[in-house]
Order: structure tokens, then sequence, then C-alpha cells
């Protein structure tokens, strides 16, 4: 079969992928480094009304790490005060909401111990304080209490967050946008302790999180409000028995 191949085909066979060197070591070793702003080379107008979210971005380049760079270390965050947002960002440049944490959240938790870049961003949704903890220094070896105790509380919350994960991809999984919402607030009122509760998002967010259209969310909402299931107002809920 090999000797029926043309001599471009033979080429290809036996052609090996380079990686470049600034990959060679490592994705954790790599730095990017942001250029100037792409644009298009007519109609710029029209293509960033069709294209707000991602038009004009910048040149992206790829180099190999400084050894100060390649070393920074990862932490595990702590919010003492205000609050955070978690997000991930889709291809189209839409914002994703994963969680919101006030006093008490704890971030970098789960992917501190990758050896893969993080895909979620964190920022502050309000002024607050956060502590930030090595995570290698949670890591060191001791028997003392306090060290046991911290260990056992990360592991506690790697677990907690890893059943709300397996909680969301099961409601994203569900096929009607009434069944989403319906999952998503009676998982809230089970976290409240009560029927009436505010959720920690806007109806943009609630839309973006539950991965549908703001005003589909808006409509279905009504309806379930006509058939006597729920009131609200804004991110304010009431579950009606």
């Amino acid at each position: 079969m090999a000797d029926n191949l043309s001599v471009l085909g033979k080429a290809r066979k036996a052609y090996q992928p380079k990686l470049p060197a600034a990959l060679r070591d490592g994705a954790l070793k790599v730095t990017l480094n942001k250029g100037k702003a792409t644009e298009s080379v007519r109609d710029q107008a029209k293509i960033k009304a069709l294209f707000p979210n991602t038009y004009g971005a910048p040149y992206i380049s790829m180099k190999k790490a400084t050894k100060a760079a390649a070393g920074k270390a990862l932490n595990v965050g702590v919010v003492l005060s205000g609050a955070i947002e978690a997000y991930h960002s889709a291809a189209s440049g839409a914002r994703l909401p994963i969680s919101q944490m006030g006093p008490g959240g704890v971030f970098g938790d789960v992917l501190g111990g990758s050896s893969l870049s993080s895909p979620v961003t964190v920022v502050a949704s309000a002024p607050c304080e956060v502590l930030l903890v090595p995570y290698e220094k949670l890591l060191l070896p001791g028997a003392d209490p306090a060290r046991q105790r911290v260990l056992q509380n990360l592991v506690r919350t790697v677990s907690d967050k890893y059943f709300l994960l397996s909680r969301r991809v099961d409601l994203l999984m569900l096929k009607s946008l009434r069944a989403k919402v319906c999952a998503y607030l009676l998982s809230e009122a089970e976290a409240h302790h009560s029927l009436t509760f505010t959720v920690p998002y806007s109806r943009i967010r609630l839309a973006d999180y539950l991965n549908c259209d703001r005003s589909a969310l808006s409509r279905e909402l009504s309806l379930m409000q006509r058939d006597g299931l729920l009131e609200t107002y804004k991110s304010s809920f009431k579950l009606l028995e």
C-alpha cells in the first residue's frame, strides 16, 4: 500500500510535526504577549457590529517564560469580605457564570493543584478583601492539628464543589427550560432552607447560567407566575406550595 503512495503522500506520511520552542517545556512555562489590536481589511464598522465581543482582539504570541515567571506560585484564595464572581469565557466572548462567593468562600482549591492553566477567571463583583495562600505550602508535611484541620477543610471544599458541578451538569442536560428553572430554584430553596430567597444572579446572568436566552427566561418565569408556581421580583423568588 505504501508503495502506491505518490511522492507527496510519502512526504506527508514521513512528516513529523515540530513543537514550537516555547512549548517544549510544558504549557506552564509559557508567557503570552499581547500585541496590537486586530482589524479587518475593510467594513470595520459592520464587522464590529456583528462581532462586538471579539472584534479588535489583540494579537497573542507565545514566548518561553523566564525562570521567575515559570516558577510563579499558585494560590488558594479565601474571601474575607465583599464578593467575587467566577466565570468561564466562551468562544463567542460571552461570560458563562460559574459561581459567586461571599465571605468564607474559597477559590483556586480545585484547579490550584493542576498542571494545566485554569479556564476560570475570578473577578471582584464588589469591593472585597481576599487572603491568598500558596498552594504548595498547604501540602507541606506536618502533624500539627492546625495543618491537619486545614487539609481536611481543603478536601471538603473540593468534594463539595465536585457535587455542585455534577448538579450543574445534570441541570444543563434537562431539555426544557421550565425543567431547568424548576431544578435551579428548588436547589436554591434547599440551600436557603426557605421557599423565599434571593439568587446571586441578575436576570441576564441567570440566563447565562442556565444556558438560555434572557427573553425566553423572562417569558418562562411570567408563565410560571401565571400558573401559580412562584412569585418573583428581580432576583428574589417565592415558591408557592
